[in-house]
C-alpha cells in the first residue's frame, strides 16, 4: 500500500502485509497418489480495494481468482497390424500420435544488486516495486529444456531529497532436466513470478546506494514427441466374416500451438480532478481475458489491460 502520510509536510510512504489464503478444491474420484496426475495452478487478484479506516488503519478486500488444472495421461491400447492369417486385408489410416516425454517444474532464482545513480541522493526507503518478465524463450537440448527471459525491475524509493525511480534489466538461464528429451522433439514452457524481494543495501563507503532484488520464477515445461503412424481401422477376409469390436476412447491430439504478439495502444487522459503529470515513474499492465471461441474458421481472443501510471504531480504552490 502507497499512501500519503499526515505530516506537516506530507510524504509517501509504504506498508507491506501478507493475507493468507487457504482453499479447498474438492477433487472426488481422483487418486492423490497416481503418479500421471498434473496439477497446474494459475491466479490473479481481482477487485483490489483499499480504505483508510483512520490514521493507523487501513481496511484491505480483494478477490482471488484461482484456475485449476488437472491432467491424467495415460496409455491407450491401438491396433497397428494383425498377423496369422493370410487371407486377412486391412484397412488403415494414418495418424499422428503424440507421446508425452516429460511434464515438470522447478524454480529459479535471480539475483540483482543495482546501484543508484552517481549523482543521486542516498536511499532511505523503499516505497513500491514491481517485477515483470520479458523476451521469453525455451530451447530444447538432449536431456534437458533451456529456458531465457529478461527480468524487468521497478523500483520507486523514498531519498534524502524526495522520491526516486530506477528501472532494471536482467538477464537470467536455467536448465530444467528432462529424461529423454531430443532437439527434434516438441516444447512448451511457462514463466511465472512466483514471489520476490527489494531490500537497500550500504555500499563499500557504508551509505545506502545499493538496491538489492531476489525473485524466484517458476519454469514449468512440457516435452512431447510426435510420429505418423499407420492404425488398422477395419480388417476383412475373403473366406469368413470378420467382426472387429470397437470402442472409442478420448485421445489428445494437439490441433495448433503457436505464440503471438498484441500490440495494445491508447492515449490516457489525465482527469481534470486531478493534477497535471511531471514526470511519470512507472507503468504496469494486467491482463485479464473475458472471452475465447472459435468463429470463421479463426480463434477470437477478447480480454481487457488493467494499466497503472504511478507519477509525481505537477504542483504549483510547491514549485513542481
Amino acid at each position: 500500500v502507497l499512501y500519503l502520510s499526515q505530516e506537516e509536510v506530507p510524504r509517501l510512504q509504504s506498508l507491506t502485509a501478507l493475507l493468507p489464503v487457504e482453499e479447498e478444491v474438492n477433487l472426488d474420484g481422483i487418486i492423490q497418489e497416481d503418479d500421471r496426475i498434473r496439477f497446474q495452478m494459475a491466479y490473479s487478484p481481482e477487485n483490489i480495494h483499499s480504505t483508510l479506516l483512520n490514521g493507523r488503519k487501513v481496511s484491505l478486500s480483494a478477490l482471488l481468482e484461482i484456475e485449476v488444472r488437472i491432467t491424467k495421461y495415460q496409455d491407450t491400447s491401438v491396433v497397428m497390424d494383425v498377423s496369422g492369417e493370410d487371407n486377412l486385408v486391412l484397412q488403415t489410416v494414418k495418424q499422428k500420435m503424440q507421446r508425452l516425454i516429460g511434464d515438470k517444474e522447478e524454480k529459479l532464482v535471480v539475483r540483482e544488486s543495482a546501484a543508484i545513480r552517481e549523482s543521486g541522493p542516498n536511499i532511505q526507503e523503499i516505497l513500491w516495486w514491481d517485477a515483470s518478465i520479458l523476451d521469453r524463450s525455451c530451447r530444447l537440448l538432449e536431456g534437458r529444456v533451456q529456458l531465457k527471459g529478461t527480468l524487468h525491475m521497478s523500483v520507486l524509493y523514498q531519498s534524502e531529497s524526495g522520491v526516486e525511480f530506477m528501472e532494471r534489466k536482467t538477464d537470467f538461464a536455467g536448465l530444467i532436466d528432462v529424461d529423454g528429451a531430443q532437439e527434434s522433439m516438441q516444447v512448451s514452457a511457462q514463466l511465472e513470478l512466483v514471489k520476490g524481494s527489494v531490500t537497500m543495501q550500504a555500499d563499500n563507503d557504508g551509505e545506502m546506494r545499493l538496491i538489492d532484488m531476489e525473485v524466484i520464477v517458476s519454469g514449468h515445461v512440457r516435452v512431447w514427441d510426435e510420429e505418423e503412424r499407420e492404425l488398422v481401422i477395419d480388417a476383412y477376409d475373403t473366406q469368413r466374416e470378420v467382426q472387429l469390436e470397437k470402442t472409442k476412447r478420448p485421445m489428445q491430439q494437439m490441433l495448433y500451438h503457436d505464440r503471438v504478439r498484441v500490440d495494445v495502444s491508447d492515449t490516457l487522459a489525465i482527469p481534470e480532478g486531478m493534477p497535471m503529470a511531471l514526470q511519470v515513474f512507472c507503468t504496469t499492465a494486467r491482463p485479464k481475458l473475458d472471452d475465447v471461441f472459435l468463429e470463421d474458421q479463426a480463434l477470437h481472443i477478447e480480454g481487457v489491460l488493467y494499466v497503472t501510471a504511478t507519477h509525481d504531480v505537477n504542483n504549483p504552490a510547491s514549485g513542481r
